[in-house]
């Protein structure tokens, strides 16, 4: 086998690899452990509530009962300890809810890499197969074709 099919297969199955793991990650994070702030703020209100992580807009909710961690999402300008203290929460303290404020700070590029991969290594099989294809002569992948005009080339 030819070093250059070898490196087609390996960029075929990193592309396969990448679209398979874009799906699982999604498959994972299923819409039964999202709450609407409401029924946060309820909760945290029963005595329900251990911890509530903030980072930008979405919501980490970790419950005392089941210890699982639920997702909901706030507005951009929404005070979430003030919100808290005013429907009565005790937060912070031993007996309180704990919220931890995290930085959004965006996406790495590492993981818009990830991401962006599965484009990437299909757009290198496809700019490596035209050329292969052009370095023999093909008019179709060269953009020429058959002119009706006799070919005086030498």
């Amino acid at each position: 086998m030819k070093f250059k099919s070898v490196v087609v297969y390996v960029l075929i199955a990193i592309a396969i690899v990448s679209i398979v793991l874009s799906i699982v990650r999604r498959g994972s994070d299923p819409a039964a452990n999202d709450l609407a702030f409401s029924d946060v703020v309820q909760a945290a209100r029963d005595g329900r509530v251990d911890s509530i992580d903030a980072t930008g807009q979405s919501l980490s909710v970790r419950m005392k009962d089941d210890r699982k961690t639920y997702h909901s999402r706030i507005s951009k300008d929404t005070d979430l300890t003030r919100i808290l203290l005013d429907s009565g929460v005790t937060v912070g303290g031993a007996s309180g809810v704990t919220v931890r404020y995290h930085d959004a700070g965006g996406t790495s590029w590492a993981r818009k890499l990830v991401q962006f991969a599965p484009v990437l290594v299909f757009g290198a099989i496809i700019l490596f197969r035209l050329r292969k294809s052009g370095a023999r002569g093909n008019p179709t992948a060269t953009g020429g074709g058959d002119s009706g005009q006799p070919d005086i080339r030498g």
